[in-house]
């Protein structure tokens, strides 16, 4: 018995408390800094928040004054970068108190700056896209256009709140190109950016992995995004996905994990274009991505805590179920979706291989659970269809 403990209230917080409950039948805890409604209104957690939660003195009060109170062992689990850079800085305090699933600290922080790992895949032979990496405040200039610019280390942004802020910026030109180094000068001087090409893909793709430094990986499962939510401050959050089999591309990442001795889980962005493939990011967390694990039958939860045992090698379970998972309504994603997907995501809704965090199979939701999905549902629904008739 222990007891699963979060750091994070979002949906991948959900979903591994889903994972918890099917796996081991129990109810988790989740710490954020806001209430969210995806785990605040489930009977399978019990929340609490604090808006200062990202200081390392408060977390560290708060999880240790928690831990004192459980009788059974705690497992924490957090599921954001900066709840993840925040566990490493308190590792050392946690850890006498809590196992901890996060990954190795040297290779988080390596490879949480972007052309850090793009270095580590040119070793490997793993393309990525051309980028240029610069300091705002500092004179740069794009080579081509259009471009994106985008944070190097996206958990240094944790406290970066200010009026024009988006996950990626898009410049068609050069006046659009000072227009945001402009906007980044006065909110964001000293921070490294990096300016790469907008790529036009044909596909895209989201890898996990679950792995043991001391044994390699030991699952993997390769989704291609359907639809995704383009806001702001969302872009990259899948809005609907189907499971393919490993590709080449799939591989040579599984080696890398092997080479590198990464442990725990690790979602990898790929891109598809007429050039071949690229891997535009590594998320060292359990990210929403997990949820179309568990819902094609891989037990997610008992990974997190068996991995704990260092010195026996999870069963290795590569997911190949042909599964439809989507956060939106179906007839939405029929609408929105490349044509070319209609008939197969049909076929998978009218056999059974359908799958989303909002029907877990192992459990009936509450009265108030069952409506806050409804209406979330149907809220993110309304957004990913505004966004993608833009």
């Amino acid at each position: 018995m222990f007891v699963p403990t979060l750091l994070g209230v979002d949906l991948a917080s959900y979903s591994v408390a889903t994972s918890m409950y099917e796996c081991f039948g129990l109810k988790s805890y989740a710490f954020g800094r806001h209430r969210c409604g995806i785990s605040y209104y489930s009977d399978l957690i019990r929340c609490e928040h604090d808006e200062n939660l990202l200081s390392a003195d408060v977390a560290k009060n708060v999880l240790l004054g928690f831990a004192k109170k459980q009788k059974h062992p705690c497992l924490l689990i957090p599921t954001t970068d900066w709840y993840v850079d925040l566990t490493l800085r308190l590792y050392q305090d946690l850890s006498k108190s809590f196992m901890i699933a996060v990954p190795d600290r040297d290779i988080f922080y390596e490879f949480s700056r972007k052309e850090r790992f793009y270095s580590a895949l040119d070793t490997y032979g793993i393309a990525h896209p051309e980028t240029k990496t610069f300091v705002v405040g500092e004179y740069v200039s794009a080579d081509f256009y259009p471009v994106i610019i985008k944070p190097s280390c996206s958990h240094e942004m944790a406290l970066s709140h200010f009026e024009g802020q988006k996950k990626v910026y898009i410049a068609e030109d050069e006046e659009a190109f000072r227009g945001v180094l402009a906007l980044l000068l006065r909110h964001q001087k000293g921070k490294r950016y990096l300016i790469q090409p907008y790529m036009s893909a044909k596909q895209s793709f989201v890898l996990t992995i679950l792995a043991q430094r001391e044994h390699g990986v030991r699952g993997a499962a390769l989704a291609e995004v359907v639809l995704e939510e383009i806001g702001d401050t969302s872009r990259g959050n899948y809005a609907a996905l189907l499971l393919r089999s490993l590709d080449d591309t799939a591989r040579k990442l599984i080696a890398f994990c092997d080479a590198i001795g990464y442990d725990g889980i690790v979602n990898f962005d790929i891109i598809r274009t007429n050039e071949g493939d690229f891997v535009l990011d590594m998320n060292m967390r359990v990210g929403r991505s997990i949820d179309h694990l568990r819902g094609a039958g891989f037990k997610v939860a008992d990974f997190l805590f068996k991995s704990q045992n260092r010195y026996n090698p999870y069963p290795e379970k590569f997911v190949s179920v042909p599964v439809y998972w989507r956060t939106i309504r179906d007839r939405k994603v029929l609408e929105l979706c490349p044509s070319h997907l209609r008939e197969e995501i049909k076929e998978k809704i009218r056999h059974g291989f359908a799958t989303s965090p909002y029907t877990p199979f192992a459990r009936h939701p509450s009265p108030l659970e069952r409506i806050y999905h409804t209406v979330h549902m149907a809220r993110a629904t309304k957004t990913t269809a505004r966004t993608y008739r833009r």
